[in-house]
């Protein structure tokens, strides 16, 4: 039996549900990023100040190794040197920061008495997940590592 092509009818009725799933994975993405908004912004009011467990070891690698060639092209690093600030954060702790842009859900982090996002930020994503971790931070995190 020779069906024929395919009828238009069939292939709208494909691309409306390509369409309505698209939407539909749309709706999804923007929830969570709102809600993970929601949750940064609820541990940034209540000004938590949660202990510091460390960054990714790739993440410090990286650093170090950019802030090694800064001071060999200019005789300095231009952001806070990342060992000194990793002794910051283990003194201080950290503290969940929006970004100049909330909407865009950029979430960091910064060492307890500092207010300097340029200089002595991480993103959420960088931060290891070992040790002993507030469980509200932890799914922060991983909330971050999954809208990626």
């Amino acid at each position: 039996m020779n069906e024929g092509p395919p009828q238009a009818q069939d292939n709208n009725e494909d691309l409306v549900k390509k369409a309505y799933q698209m939407y539909a994975e749309v709706l999804v993405n923007t929830y969570a990023k709102e809600e993970k908004i929601l949750r940064a912004y609820e541990l940034f009011l209540n000004g938590e100040v949660f202990p510091f467990t460390g960054i990714k070891l790739a993440t410090y690698n990286r650093i170090k190794t950019d802030q090694e060639e800064e001071i060999e092209l200019m005789g300095q690093t231009v952001c806070t040197p990342i060992d000194e600030l990793l002794e910051r954060y283990e003194n201080e702790g950290l503290k969940v920061v929006l970004g100049k842009n909330p909407e865009s859900g950029n979430v960091f982090v910064l060492p307890r008495d500092s207010d300097d996002i340029v200089n002595d930020s991480f993103l959420l994503s960088t931060l290891s997940l070992d040790g002993d971790i507030d469980q509200r931070l932890f799914d922060l995190i991983n909330e971050t590592i999954t809208l990626k």
